[in-house]
């Protein structure tokens, strides 16, 4: 009698030709927990059970590029809706305590770092979806008057940073709960450029070497938007962001987390 061997490789081909056949549409799953809250479901439709390969190598190729597409799209790490009302209220408070009496403080400070990278970039201006802080600055010698004149106001509490020369400031009454959402730091002039220094005042924070603002940069101040308040700008504050985080700052930027980075649109 002769005897007919199937190897392998023959049995596992029927078995997937099997399959291709009764089984209903194959669902392909991508799944990127690190920027995505849900699973994102494909569910392509083998048209039968003959399709080749080469054909269904070429659908997963352009599945894989329709979620990284979906990818670029997704919020990363959107600050909720009730800490961003939170600073809004803060940064509300600080300003208008700023600009009150003889109007002196007026131009003493200016959005900085992030917060004026979203004064620029943001449509309509405002914070970063994914930042939870307003950033401003003062030049050193005019840090303590102006953190005074924060401190007499009973509508905000504050406290000093532990690391470098600022203080964070917070809507009073809510004690231990309260989001500490604006962050008003001392830059002080050294080497040609004015630089955050260390919790002492006394020298840059190495920490922070790379983050200076040039004397031209920071020199005039102009009004700027952020949500539906008026900020102090640097007029040179374009050139500041392209220097600090890339040419192209204003159209895309970089986030680290976890070792882990996506790009925001």
């Amino acid at each position: 009698m002769k005897c007919v061997y199937w190897s392998p490789f023959a049995i596992a081909s029927l078995q997937i030709l099997f399959l291709l056949t009764v089984m209903d549409p194959l669902l392909v799953v991508f799944d990127n927990q690190t920027h995505l809250d849900a699973h994102v479901f494909f569910a392509p439709l083998l048209d039968s059970a003959s399709q080749s390969r080469h054909s269904l190598e070429q659908e997963i190729n352009e599945l894989k590029q329709q979620n990284s597409d979906l990818e670029e799209m997704v919020s990363y790490s959107a600050t909720s809706e009730a800490t961003v009302a939170e600073v809004y209220d803060t940064l509300k408070e600080v300003v208008e305590t700023l600009n009150k009496g003889d109007g002196h403080l007026k131009l003493k400070w200016f959005a900085e770092s992030e917060t004026l990278l979203g004064a620029l970039r943001c449509h309509p201006p405002g914070m970063l979806k994914w930042l939870d802080r307003v950033d401003l600055a003062v030049r050193a010698t005019d840090l303590v008057e102006i953190h005074n004149v924060l401190k007499s106001n009973p509508m905000l509490q504050w406290k000093r940073q532990s690391q470098f020369l600022a203080y964070s400031y917070a809507l009073a009454g809510k004690g231990n709960s309260s989001h500490f959402g604006v962050e008003i730091c001392g830059l002080g002039y050294v080497n040609s450029g004015w630089h955050y220094l260390g919790y002492d005042g006394a020298s840059p924070e190495p920490n922070l070497a790379e983050f200076f603002y040039e004397d031209e940069e920071i020199k005039d101040l102009i009004p700027c938007r952020f949500w539906d308040l008026t900020l102090n700008c640097p007029s040179g504050g374009l050139d500041a962001i392209k220097r600090l985080y890339g040419k192209n700052a204003l159209t895309e930027t970089t986030v680290w987390s976890n070792d882990e980075r996506t790009k925001e649109p």
